[in-house]
Order: C-alpha cells, then sequence, then structure tokens
C-alpha cells in the first residue's frame, strides 16, 4: 500500500516522504515541548493546561511541523525525516 501511495503521489508531483511514527506523541501541541504524558492507551495529557487529545492526531501534528533535511514541505510547514521506499526503506 505504501508503495501505491508513493506512486500515485508521484504522477502528481507530491513528494511524499515516510517518517517512524515512535514517541511523536509525547511533545505537547500546545506548547511545542514535554508537559504532558500518555494517559492512557490513544490519550495525550498536557498536565499545565490539564487538557487531553487523542495521541494519534498529537503524533500526526508533530510530523507535520518537524523541519525535514530535504526542505519538503506541505502547506508552508515541513514534515519529519523520512525513508524513502526505493531506497529500501519502509
Amino acid at each position: 500500500m505504501l508503495r501505491r501511495i508513493y506512486e500515485v503521489a508521484e504522477e502528481y508531483g507530491i513528494t511524499v516522504v515516510y517518517v517512524n511514527e515512535a514517541y511523536t506523541s509525547s511533545k505537547c501541541p500546545i506548547h511545542g515541548e514535554v508537559c504532558g504524558s500518555r494517559v492512557k492507551r490513544g490519550l495525550f495529557k498536557c498536565t499545565r493546561l490539564n487538557k487531553v487529545f487523542n495521541a494519534d492526531l498529537v503524533g500526526a501534528y508533530n510530523i507535520l511541523i518537524t523541519p525535514s533535511p530535504r526542505g519538503i514541505g506541505v502547506m508552508g510547514r515541513r514534515p519529519g525525516p523520512g525513508l524513502n521506499p526505493r531506497n529500501g526503506g519502509m
């Protein structure tokens, strides 16, 4: 499936960067630092605001705003470093 996403995106001139999702939901989406923790599977709690967020959304947001060494981005933001499936990555 990942290869097919890559192929279709390439047809439309879209660059795909695969990112390892490990530890992406450990940083607060509001404060940008480790001011919270996973309270249970699937939930992240900011201890400053006492707010709970979906951990998958927190991880996706953190991937979106992480700079890429290649300078590739979506909507003016840079996704995190990734793996290229052509080079044996994911």
